[in-house]
């Protein structure tokens, strides 16, 4: 069952980077992407996965970001998580909240399978 949530931890990354592109959250200009290497290697999940299960996958709840940016808002920056609130608004922060306390299977086979089949399909799309 590792191997499966390997696959589907990075199909959600792809699909996030599909969604909101290879640029760091924080760094959302192109150009300055290219001039300081800000490109997103990897994608933050703004609800913690360990905290919110049901949230892990969720692509709304994803947030690319390059390294440096993702280490430092790990060691708790507060006005990072300020930040991608404001951008992201009420709105998506309302319809996180609203998803989460789902109450569902984890951890087993078929949930992988049928976590990995959506991811896909996102990915295609």
């Amino acid at each position: 069952m590792n191997k499966l949530q390997k696959d589907a931890d990075k199909l959600w990354h792809k699909v996030v980077i599909k969604k909101y592109g290879a640029t760091c959250f924080f760094h959302d200009h192109q150009m300055s992407a290219k001039n300081h290497a800000r490109v997103a290697v990897n994608c933050h999940h703004f609800k913690p996965k360990g905290m919110y299960p049901e949230l892990r996958y969720d692509i709304e709840n994803g947030i690319p970001m390059c390294w440096p940016c993702h280490f430092k808002l790990e060691q708790s920056d507060p006005s990072m998580r300020e930040e991608i609130m404001l951008k992201r608004g009420n709105e998506w922060y309302l319809s996180l909240m609203k998803r989460s306390g789902i109450k569902k299977s984890f951890k087993n086979i078929e949930y992988y399978n049928k976590t990995i089949k959506i991811l896909e399909e996102k990915l295609n799309q």
